[in-house]
């Protein structure tokens, strides 16, 4: 599991372009200037590439917060 957030984590940030410091449960386009709308669809493209799921339009409406981002990989990932 702490490797499966540590690399969550990495491709949030380096997608967001923030320190891997900077992504924390609430994180959020609130909390983070450079989410925006461009951004959460590369972050979307690099999720479904570093942990090869599949991603359906409301999972990707859902992704407001870096802990609604977890939980949704994690659910494809076991689905």
């Amino acid at each position: 599991m702490h490797d499966f957030e540590n690399r969550l984590k990495q491709v949030m940030a380096d997608i967001l372009e923030v320190e891997v410091s900077d992504i924390v449960e609430n994180s959020s386009p609130d909390t983070i200037e450079s989410w925006d709308s461009l951004q959460q669809l590369n972050l979307v493209s690099a999720l479904e590439a570093e942990f090869s799921i599949a991603l359906v339009p409301d999972d990707i409406a859902d992704m407001l917060s870096y802990a609604l981002v977890r939980d949704i990989v994690q659910e494809r990932l076991g689905a």
